[in-house]
């Protein structure tokens, strides 16, 4: 469908981002850095296609790419989402920096929180999120 999507609207960077995260998590690694690098290439590197596409490096191996990605994002004028920075956060292995992030989430009331206890992303971190009702 994601595939579909970004041929339908070929300059819409918010497909191309959850291409790369979808790709990411599936293994396909070189379709997600590519969908993740259009998506900052059409948005002008906004945070959270940043986000997407350190995600995508790192799940593709390139831990270091992944880690100037994540730095880039963070200092980014218009930001990503806590959600999105924890995510990369835990795939990069840093739980706590992780953790910080969805408390601050939490503490913003950023929209994608809700998604957190179900967002296989986070499942290294899954024992320490707080449970909600």
């Amino acid at each position: 469908m994601l595939r579909n999507a970004t041929r339908d609207m070929p300059v819409n960077h918010i497909i191309f981002a959850a291409l790369s995260v979808v790709a990411a998590m599936a293994g396909a690694h070189a379709e997600a850095i590519a969908a993740g690098e259009t998506a900052c290439r059409l948005s002008d590197r906004v945070g959270l296609d940043l986000a997407c596409l350190g995600y995508a490096l790192a799940r593709g191996g390139r831990r270091a790419e992944a880690e100037a990605v994540l730095a880039e994002a963070l200092q980014a004028p218009q930001r990503a989402p806590a959600t999105h920075i924890a995510a990369l956060q835990a795939v990069l292995g840093k739980g706590a920096a992780a953790r910080a992030a969805l408390d601050q989430a939490e503490a913003e009331g950023c929209p994608y929180r809700g998604l957190v206890p179900f967002d296989p992303r986070f499942a290294s971190l899954r024992a320490d999120l707080p449970r909600r009702r």
